[in-house]
């Protein structure tokens, strides 16, 4: 997955790359590659289909991307920031995230593949980004799992493994500043 940044004027036409400096609007994207996930392990036109599924069915909610575009070979989305990292975890990152959660089960998602770079934050908001292996129960990702469809290794449900990530990362935090407490 990339960044793409687009210009545009102000009457939404694109901008050519000497003229970028002027521009009145910038669209940031998360452009998501499908080819990448070719491989061996499972079949990749599946796989964007179940993401394509989830990022419709979620798009209600401000904390997943919107879908702006797909191609033959492309998933174009809303920019949502960046992997979450000691500096940028927010304040009230168990409070977001029991809104992630419970919004995950308001529509029967399991993530199930819940790991640092898809926890991503933007302006001290949490995003869940990365459906490809969603599933409405967890024995159905499990069945996948078995018959070879799901390529990603068995992880945690999804609140022991946002858990495991945010609370990690909120001791790394703690600690850092408790270390330059005892330098100064």
């Amino acid at each position: 997955m990339n960044n793409k940044v687009t210009f545009f004027d102000e009457n939404w036409n694109l901008l050519p790359k000497d003229k970028r400096t002027s521009a009145k609007y910038v669209r940031k994207e998360r452009v998501k590659d499908i080819t990448t996930f070719r491989t061996k392990q499972y079949d990749f036109v599946k796989l964007s289909a179940n993401e394509l599924f989830w990022l419709k069915k979620l798009s209600q909610f401000s904390w997943s991307p919107k879908l702006i575009e797909e191609g033959e070979r492309h998933i174009i989305m809303t920019y949502v920031g960046e992997p979450v990292t000691i500096t940028t975890l927010p304040s009230d990152w168990k409070e977001q995230m029991e809104v992630i959660l419970s919004d995950l089960a308001s529509v029967s998602c399991f993530h199930n593949d819940i790991k640092n770079a898809e926890l991503l934050v933007k302006d001290g908001k949490l995003h869940l980004i990365d459906y490809h292996h969603a599933s409405s129960t967890r024995e159905e990702f499990l069945e996948k799992k078995r018959s070879g469809e799901c390529g990603c290794r068995i992880r945690w449900e999804d609140r022991a493994g946002m858990i495991n990530i945010l609370g990690k990362m909120e001791k790394a935090k703690c600690l850092k500043e408790q270390s330059i407490i005892v330098k100064v």
